[in-house]
């Protein structure tokens, strides 16, 4: 999808994504791809790239320029701190993907600084009964949440061959 075919009268359920990969300069030119697109409108799917330097997360996501729907696991998984810190830090939410898959994960978010995203994958989390108790906790929360799938990884394959 290029910025140009996106229209949210058309496509309002829509939300781009942007991979996030500092190492091979994907970076550069997946934002090509979104320019035009509004900020608020594109999901950035980090996918831990700095579980080890969580202040070079810091740093290179504020190039990204704010205003995004959310940042997908910038550091590892159930780093909560890391995650508050971030979100407050970029004023963005964190998407929390791998870092939420029981009841007991999501009470380690309870009174953390910072807006979070729930992004539940049916099949990571136990089944459809035990993503319903996480929904509903969620919702008692006040936290977005996404119903995810495993779908998406050939567009993230595409777009690293170049």
């Amino acid at each position: 999808m290029t910025a140009n075919a996106w229209r949210p009268e058309t496509y309002p359920q829509v939300i781009p994504y942007l991979v996030v990969d500092d190492a091979d300069g994907l970076f550069d030119f997946v934002l090509g791809v979104f320019d035009g697109v509004p900020a608020d409108r594109v999901r950035a799917d980090a996918n831990n790239p700095w579980s080890d330097y969580p202040d070079r997360a810091m740093t290179y996501l504020r190039e990204l320029g704010g205003g995004l729907y959310g940042i997908a696991e910038p550091v590892k998984p159930k780093a909560v701190e890391q995650h508050s810190r971030l979100s407050v830090g970029l004023d963005v939410p964190i998407i929390l993907d791998e870092s939420l898959c029981t009841m007991a994960d999501l009470r380690r978010y309870d009174g953390q600084p910072g807006r979070f995203i729930a992004n539940l994958k049916v099949s990571r989390v136990g089944g459809v009964l035990r993503a319903l108790d996480l929904v509903e906790a969620l919702r008692s929360r006040g936290w977005p949440i996404i119903i995810g799938a495993h779908v998406r990884a050939w567009i993230y394959r595409y777009l690293r061959r170049g």
